[in-house]
């Protein structure tokens, strides 16, 4: 749990061979993960909850702030869990600049036109409209399959 946590990072900020900011907030990071385990460990459950929840009346702002900022966090811990790879299903990694490049359109034949509705007669659809990028009738779906 988190005692196992904190002696992880403990771990990581002893074997660093240098020993600059980071190092130090991660070294903070596992004291203060592993005095909150000792913490949760003596307390029930009910105890904890209304610790947090008189905390919350305190410092309302503080709370939904720390609350936000767990939740941006399991967001991302989950997102990475359940993607293979962990970079997000689709997706450039975060930061590249690069887009991830999109398949391309699947485009009618040309000369392709659309039946029309059940019950349209109008000029616009059937034999003859065109495929909407002359400029004249058309159904209103361009090449592309993107209605205009």
């Amino acid at each position: 749990g988190l005692r196992a946590i904190g002696e992880e990072l403990r771990g990581m900020s002893e074997a660093s061979p240098e020993s600059g900011t980071a190092t130090e907030l991660v070294r903070q990071a596992s004291t203060r993960i592993t005095d909150l385990a000792g913490w949760l460990e003596g307390r029930e459950p009910g105890a904890v909850l209304e610790e947090v929840r008189a905390y919350a009346r305190r410092s309302p702002g503080t709370f939904l702030l720390g609350a936000a900022a767990l939740g941006v966090l399991a967001g991302r811990v989950t997102r990475n869990a359940t993607t293979p790879g962990g970079g997000g299903a689709g997706r450039a990694p975060a930061g590249s600049g690069r887009a991830t490049p999109s398949p391309e359109p699947v485009r009618p034949a040309s000369g392709h036109t659309y039946p029309p509705p059940a019950g349209r007669t109008d000029p616009g659809y059937g034999p003859g409209a065109g495929n909407g990028l002359s400029g004249g009738g058309g159904n209103g779906v361009a090449e592309t399959g993107v209605a205009r």
